[in-house]
């Protein structure tokens, strides 16, 4: 397992295995860097230290706490250490620390500041020593050296101990065991015994713990070992041993390992142990402990499923595929527990005429965790539901906590049907404005709001996702709407928007805030008809990050169209480029130059690849009835976008 984060704030559990991103969690700001310890991941921003749970492979924020500072001149990232229950935050001009004694909600301590204002990094020894990449300016003139400081206290952040010069400028510093090494820009690395051999015969200290009741282990699971350790002067590293055979040496604190557990079927307990030795050589073990194997008793859940890019009509597609966040039991895949259905002939899936395509072979890949339905000949271009029971289990026989189901579209995009709305997420005043279905102009539409004071929203219930195999993949989108009943005779307010986010049941205020406030985190393109003070004027679109409704770009329309006027929006995002076109017009016809052309990493922004789309509204003393008429949609890659 690897985690890693973005400077867009997107943090990432990845199996190093396959390459799947098995869990994301998007943050507010950019990350400016990561650290683990026991079930938490740590991530710094220039504002924050946040706290990250880690369960079955599965990030969730759990707290988080100011981290105060500033970045300098030289614009050098922010760095994070975290060890033995504290966190040290560097800054411009020192180091923060919090207390991780609750490990989900860090709490700061001591906003550290010095009269160095070129702070890199800091690390710590385990002993009350820490190792800085330290200089008098966070630009590059004069000397950026490596400098000792006590650490013993956390509410004292400067207290120095002794400097060594380097030939070039200490950008960053790890230690292994018991020295320091350095990245010391052009001038390579050094290495640093930045403290004398220890000749006091003392030997270390040491005690171990894990993620799991003393004693047991849950079969087939990450087992998380720390050692605690204390010496007289340091620890040089930690030897864990697995039936009495070394399987990992760590030489840096906080000394840990993390392993997968065998099966009960292979063997149905093992032994543990482990040695710590300081840097005189002294060494301690401790007692080696028994630890005896339980039952798997978490559910396995699907993380991803495919193709999720063959709505072109030039695509042929013979195979879709599901991937989960653990090894599966091969034979639970049967005929009856992974199917694929077509729309059928009315086009619209989830309905009585659904056709169920037979005559597929499933494959199962443990290195991959993905499951595959491969049909002899090419799949129709059509809509497709892929249906995967919770009779499917893992290793342990732990069924899916509950059926899945994932729709997509092969060789032609998506189109909704309004006349079912069972398919639908509905919030606010979309969830009673819709019973009985709204008919307009004889056809089925999907209103969103229609009186005052009041806000809705409408999510497609199954997700889409933004990227396959981890590539990033584009999206297209065309929908037509109309403003029935405007209060005010001509549009009426407030506005609607048409919103990426993460929970379908994701709603906002009324009024200008178009019920998408404080929808984070989430990405929107707004169709603004009502001036609220922070918008431009009374009439334009723009694109929305974050539940902000103060807009990233914005581009105004012409207003002045007849009432009951339908208005068509084209949403084209190439995922490789970044870059999303909108365009607006009052015929149904695609205008060759968009109003808005914006760079944006949409699938940073969400933070996880599985998002939810649908729209928003809110009204407050003038308003109408939102109604959307007709919406498809189609994922592509490489970049497809609608000519």
């Amino acid at each position: 397992m690897a985690y890693a984060a973005t400077a867009t704030g997107r943090v990432v559990a990845v199996d190093i295995t396959s390459g799947t991103v098995l869990s994301e969690v998007s943050l507010p700001e950019g990350v400016q860097d990561v650290a683990l310890q026991a079930e938490y991941l740590y991530a710094l921003t220039t504002k924050k230290l946040y706290a990250l749970a880690l369960q079955n492979n599965s990030l969730t924020l759990a707290g988080s706490a100011d981290s105060p500072g500033q970045v300098g001149a030289g614009g050098r990232p922010w760095r994070l250490f975290v060890g033995g229950g504290l966190a040290y935050a560097t800054h411009t001009q020192g180091y923060n620390t919090f207390d991780l004694t609750l490990p989900k909600q860090p709490v700061l301590l001591k906003a550290g500041q010095t009269q160095q204002f070129g702070w890199k990094q800091i690390v710590t020894n385990g002993a009350g020593v820490g190792v800085a990449a330290v200089g008098p300016n966070s630009t590059n003139d004069s000397q950026h050296n490596i400098s000792l400081y006590d650490v013993r206290d956390p509410q004292q952040t400067d207290v120095f101990i002794t400097e060594f010069d380097t030939p070039g400028l200490a950008a960053a510093v790890t230690i292994d065991k018991g020295r320091a090494y350095v990245a010391d820009s052009e001038a390579g690395m050094q290495v640093i015994n930045y403290l004398a051999y220890d000749n006091k015969k003392a030997p270390p200290t040491i005690t171990l713990a894990t993620n799991f009741a003393p004693g047991k282990a849950e079969e087939g699971a990450i087992m998380r070992i720390t050692a605690t350790t204390s010496d007289d002067v340091q620890v040089r590293n930690v030897e864990f041993y697995v039936d009495g055979k070394l399987v990992a040496t760590d030489g840096s604190f906080p000394f840990e390992y993390r392993f997968i557990t065998p099966r009960i079927a292979d063997q149905p307990s093992f032994k543990l142990r482990a040695r710590a030795v300081d840097t005189g050589g002294h060494e301690t073990w401790t007692d080696e402990q028994t630890i005896t194997l339980v039952l798997d008793a978490t559910s396995p859940r699907v993380v991803g499923f495919g193709p999720t890019d063959a709505t072109h009509p030039e695509d042929s597609v013979s195979t879709v595929t599901v991937t989960f966040n653990e090894t599966m039991q091969t034979n639970t895949f049967t005929s009856q527990n992974f199917k694929l259905f077509s729309s059928g002939p009315d086009k619209k899936l989830g309905t009585n005429d659904d056709i169920l395509m037979t005559g597929g072979s499933i494959t199962y890949d443990a290195n991959t965790k993905t499951a595959a339905l491969t049909f002899s000949t090419p799949l129709p271009h059509d809509l497709y539901r892929i249906s995967i029971s919770s009779a499917v289990t893992d290793l342990a026989g732990n069924p899916l906590a509950s059926d899945f189901s994932g729709s997509l579209g092969i060789g032609m995009p998506l189109s909704i049907d309004f006349s079912d709305l069972s398919k639908f997420t509905l919030n606010g005043a979309a969830a009673s404005v819709n019973t009985p279905p709204v008919i307009v102009d004889g056809q089925p539409v999907l209103r969103l709001i229609e009186s005052g004071l009041s806000s809705g929203s409408a999510f497609l219930s199954a997700p889409i996702s933004l990227s396959n195999g981890g590539q990033a993949l584009s999206f297209s989108t065309h929908f037509d709407f109309q403003v029935n009943e405007p209060s005010d005779g001509v549009v009426g307010g407030d506005g609607m928007t048409f919103a990426f986010v993460t929970n379908p049941t994701s709603l906002g205020d009324y009024g200008g805030y178009l019920g998408y406030s404080d929808i984070k985190p989430s990405l929107a393109v707004e169709f603004d008809t009502y001036d609220n003070g922070w918008d431009p004027d009374a009439n334009h679109i723009g694109i929305d990050l974050n539940g902000e409704l103060t807009s990233v770009v914005t581009q105004s329309f012409d207003k002045n169209v007849a009432k009951g006027t339908i208005w068509s929006m084209w949403i084209d995002y190439d995922g490789q480029a970044k870059l999303m076109e909108v365009r607006l017009a009052t015929q149904n016809i695609r205008p060759a130059t968009p109003l808005i052309t914006y760079t944006v990493d949409l699938l940073g922004t969400l933070g996880q690849p599985n998002v939810y789309i649908g729209f928003t509204a809110g009204v407050a003393g003038v308003y109408g009835d939102y109604d959307v008429r007709f919406w498809e949609y189609n994922l592509s890659s490489p970049a497809r976008l609608n000519n």
